[in-house]
């Protein structure tokens, strides 16, 4: 397991993005970051849109809310490795759970995200 705080850089999808994370003592590290118990609708389904979206704005507010702090997001990330027999490298991501910096006794964003699509049943959750 790894924790650390960070900033959004680049928003993919509903499930995934990349985060500048704070390593410590001047060091930063760019991981994309796949949601814990979290799957989401693909760009091109239907939800995919709508998924993004609320992620998205959830990661703006949490940035509104704390101006002045550079990092406002605290991950708990663990990593996984996906072996691929046909490949000669592992395929690593780094699956995370998301909170305010502020509030990482309240609820992640995988909890907010799963609420939100417990209401789109028909979506389905992508690949």
């Amino acid at each position: 397991m790894w924790d650390f705080r960070a900033y959004l850089t680049r928003p993919h999808d509903g499930d995934s993005f990349w985060v500048m994370a704070d390593t410590m003592f001047g060091g930063r590290h760019e991981p994309e970051l796949r949601l814990l118990d979290v799957s989401t609708p693909e760009l091109n389904e239907p939800g995919g849109a709508e998924c993004t979206a609320f992620v998205n704005d959830w990661l703006a507010a949490v940035a509104a809310a704390s101006p002045r702090r550079r990092w406002p997001l605290y991950c708990l990330t663990v990593q996984t490795k996906v072996y691929e027999p046909t490949q000669k490298m592992t395929f690593v991501r780094y699956l995370a759970t998301v909170w305010p910096f502020d509030a990482q006794d309240g609820p992640s964003l995988n909890d907010d995200l799963r609420t939100f699509l417990a209401g789109y049943p028909d979506w389905g959750t992508g690949r």
